[in-house]
């Protein structure tokens, strides 16, 4: 995980943000046990290049997330094409993001 954020989603970040550093480091030490397995499974080992995180419907793990991502997620990519959202956003009650259609980081 931390190689996916220290490369593909650094080098990502400064071609977007006129070089500037996402800081990555400051980045995976603010997420929690959960959000690192999660994005580990969800992105960091997702084999499709940024861009195209979102069409791994399920990474066949049978964790009970894993059922509700493969039931939801393609509901919420579609609305996300169908309306041409950027992303569309699960919030929860802690100021933390659940999932997005574009599974990003």
């Amino acid at each position: 995980m931390a190689n996916y954020y220290q490369q593909d989603f650094e080098q990502q970040y400064k071609s977007l943000n006129q070089n500037q550093s996402a800081n990555p480091q400051t980045l995976l030490n603010q997420l929690n046990p959960t959000a690192v397995l999660l994005q580990s499974v969800y992105i960091s080992d997702n084999h499709a290049p940024l861009g195209e995180k979102d069409t791994l419907i399920s990474a066949d793990n049978g964790s009970d997330y894993d059922a509700v991502h493969q039931r939801y997620h393609p509901m919420m990519r579609n609305f996300q094409q169908t309306f041409g959202y950027y992303d569309v956003f699960l919030p929860m009650l802690k100021r933390a993001i659940l999932s997005t259609a574009s599974l990003r980081s």
